[in-house]
């Protein structure tokens, strides 16, 4: 998991480190000069050292930058308290995965008695997570709870939606739970936890919190590409940057972690246009489907497909010129889309309707009928299309490393903002001589292109 960091500017490092460690010599070189009469501290200024990207030295902190370096400093977290986020980040991040567990069971049709136990399981890290996330507020100083007042709230709101949703989700369990509605109340529960996760990160960013991170320390840099692809007769661009590192889990020296990343806002953005093409259609005698609108938003690990659709369904009946309308009327759907690597390195996709608002023959049709199965089908076809190619990384390494390179885990990840990327990890295994090859061959391609190694 990819934890958010406070980002804070190098002179405002330099700045905060300067005013803390500081500030007791400050204070007694102005007292030995007369307590701040006459020559630089007659100015009312405080006296800034500064070792990197310094403000002009007559200028000193402005008003502004010692308010920010004010709030830094009282909202800072001690150790304990980092130590303590650390645990609740962790709960968190493990009732997340329970809950992903879950919902892969409902999705395969797993027996009602591993559920239950999967469904207790996660009810028990919920209770866990959100009771340990409500002491860890309250045992904030009274300059933390006055400098974080608005994080906390939005967090504190974060927490309640997640409390009602769990509440909804433990009634679909009692006395005996439904499939359909347990799938909803998951969905629902999905993405009030992730939007709880949020919060609670940015509660630790802005207190100063560095958790440990499943990033790896960077040996080479790939240089970026961009796929130029076709779907639906919609020309797309994905953008894809990638990076080998050595393993942070494996700690054998030969073996190194492969990442790609790429972005898939260009595909977002054309959803309505590509989907259009495949689905629209008009038929005399039989259905007419117009798509509305389409999205492709972010559910970590997996993305949802949503489709608001205009749906006729005419008739002709024998003896008649002309066709009669049978039915007419708007509904929408949405589709769960979960990435895996396939067995030729490559990305699959399993889908899963886990929303439906329609009425009447449009409701059947989109729940259980040819419609809502070709739309499922439509909607996954174009969404892999554009994936097959961004996940053909081998072909994106250097020659010396593509045999050694195997993918184990692809995931979708919000990229902030609603914006959708494809993460794709993989692992190779070099030997020192495949390493100074490797490295030869990359140096070689980056310089063709302009680029230096970095």
């Amino acid at each position: 998991m990819t934890y958010r960091r406070t980002r804070v500017s190098a002179r405002w490092i330099a700045l905060a480190t300067a005013s803390v460690a500081l500030v007791g010599s400050a204070r007694m070189g102005m007292a030995q000069r007369g307590g701040g009469r006459g020559g630089a501290a007659g100015s009312g200024k405080r006296p800034v050292i500064c070792i990197y990207d310094c403000p002009d030295p007559k200028s000193g902190l402005s008003d502004e930058d010692e308010a920010k370096i004010a709030h830094l400093i009282a909202v800072q977290a001690s150790t304990d308290q980092s130590a303590a986020f650390a645990n609740i980040s962790k709960a968190t991040q493990e009732a997340t995965m329970q809950l992903g567990t879950l919902s892969d069971s409902l999705r395969k049709g797993e027996p009602a008695t591993e559920i239950l136990a999967r469904a207790n399981k996660l009810e028990d890290l919920l209770a866990k997570a959100r009771t340990g996330n409500q002491n860890y507020v309250a045992a904030l100083t009274t300059p933390q709870e006055s400098g974080l007042k608005e994080t906390t709230r939005k967090l504190t709101k974060a927490e309640a939606d997640l409390d009602k949703e769990v509440k909804a989700f433990d009634r679909t369990l009692d006395p005996k739970p439904d499939s359909k509605q347990l799938a909803a109340a998951v969905g629902n529960l999905e993405r009030a936890l992730s939007s709880f996760q949020s919060e609670q990160l940015a509660l630790g960013a802005e207190m100063s919190v560095v958790l440990p991170s499943e990033r790896h320390e960077v040996a080479f840099e790939l240089e970026p590409v961009t796929h130029p692809i076709e779907v639906g007769g919609r020309s797309i661009s994905i953008p894809a940057a990638g990076a080998i590192a050595q393993s942070s889990e494996n700690k054998s020296p030969d073996t190194y972690g492969v990442r790609f990343v790429a972005d898939l806002s260009d595909l977002q953005d054309n959803m309505t246009g590509i989907l259009r093409s495949l689905l629209n259609q008009q038929e005399r005698c039989g259905q007419r489907v117009e798509i509305l609108e389409a999205t492709l938003v972010p559910q970590p690990p997996a993305s949802l497909a949503g489709v608001h659709l205009h749906y006729e369904r005419w008739i002709c009946p024998p003896g008649v010129s002309s066709a009669t309308e049978l039915a007419t009327g708007e509904g929408a759907i949405d589709v769960k889309l979960t990435a895996s690597p396939d067995a030729n390195g490559g990305v699959k996709l399993a889908s899963q309707t886990s929303r439906v608002e329609a009425q009447g023959l449009l409701r059947d049709a989109l729940l259980t009928g040819e419609l809502g199965d070709n739309l499922r089908e439509q909607v996954t076809t174009a969404v892999l299309a554009a994936l097959q190619k961004t996940a053909d990384v081998k072909n994106s390494l250097p020659p010396a490393v593509q045999a050694s390179t195997t993918m184990q885990k692809v995931r979708f990840r919000d990229a902030g903002t609603g914006h959708l990327s494809l993460v794709l990890d993989g692992e190779l295994k070099l030997s020192g001589d495949q390493t100074r090859e490797f490295a030869a061959q990359l140096k070689q391609r980056l310089s063709a292109q302009g680029s230096p190694l970095q």
